[in-house]
């Protein structure tokens, strides 16, 4: 699984509890300059720093990187305006996937965290509060797979998925009023199902689009009143938006544990 590391900033105690005062523009200059050699500094998609905790601990901030000179050079990039106490910086299994077990869907129980390779073998649907859900089975069984309102413009991506695609999921299981859910938080899109949709054809007398004469009862030309069966209609294949290769939700929706792309991409067996 590997290992990081995380540089710890410390405050005096005259300023536990009160606003971090770190300047935030300098977090994002520093992420810029770092990258990919730190990570989860801040989230692109809402603005927002991730370096400092949002509770009254002794913490100022972290940052968390794959080496500690980078480390080092990291924190002397921002500008804080308040004493630093004292610096450290810890070896960690922070952003390594150290918690992901590969596991069948029937092996699958309430609290693990697992990596489950599979069909999608329903249509996502968007349910209340916007969060995307849709079925993903192997050979064992079948489990839900979920992208909550938290993950934000990841869920564009599993709503692009259709019946058929093959992809590995990454997440944890919990076990929801609908069964046991995968949690997603990545998801590799290995190989994507040809789109299919199917049209009205064309009329053989006049070359008019005929009409459908509803579900199962075929085709009529509105012009010259021609028929034809349901058997008739054309098959045409859309080009997919969606491509295959790696995608993950933001660092706000992402646990601690969990590897961002950005470092490098899941071994995949």
């Amino acid at each position: 699984a590997g290992k990081t590391y995380e540089l710890i900033a410390h405050r005096t105690r005259e300023y536990w509890g009160t606003v971090r005062r770190i300047d935030p523009a300098s977090v994002f200059e520093m992420d810029r300059a770092t990258r990919p050699y730190t990570f989860d500094n801040v989230d692109y998609e809402t603005g927002e720093i991730r370096i400092a905790p949002h509770t009254p601990c002794p913490v100022l901030l972290g940052v968390r990187g794959v080496d500690p000179k980078i480390l080092e050079k990291a924190f002397r990039m921002l500008r804080i305006h308040e004493p630093v106490e004292f610096v450290t910086i810890f070896e960690s299994n922070q952003g390594t996937d150290a918690h992901y077990q590969k596991l069948r869907i029937r092996d699958l129980r309430d609290g693990v965290s697992a990596i489950v390779e599979g069909t999608v073998s329903e249509h996502p649907r968007t349910d209340i509060g916007s969060h995307v859900f849709f079925k993903l089975r192997d050979g064992t069984g079948e489990v839900f797979c979920a992208a909550y309102e938290p993950t934000k413009s990841f869920r564009k991506i599993v709503l692009q998925l259709i019946p058929g695609d093959e992809v590995i999921a990454f997440g944890a299981v919990k076990q929801k009023p609908q069964g046991l859910t995968l949690n997603l938080e990545k998801i590799y899109v290995r190989k994507l199902a040809k789109k299919v949709i199917r049209r009205p054809p064309t009329c053989p007398n006049c070359g008019k689009r005929m009409k459908s004469l509803g579900k199962r009862r075929g085709y009529r030309c509105k012009k010259c009143g021609f028929k034809l069966g349901k058997e008739a209609e054309e098959a045409l294949e859309v080009r997919r938006q969606l491509r295959e290769g790696f995608y993950e939700v933001p660092p706000s929706a992402r646990r601690h544990l969990t590897k961002p792309l950005s470092i490098e991409p899941p071994t995949l067996r």
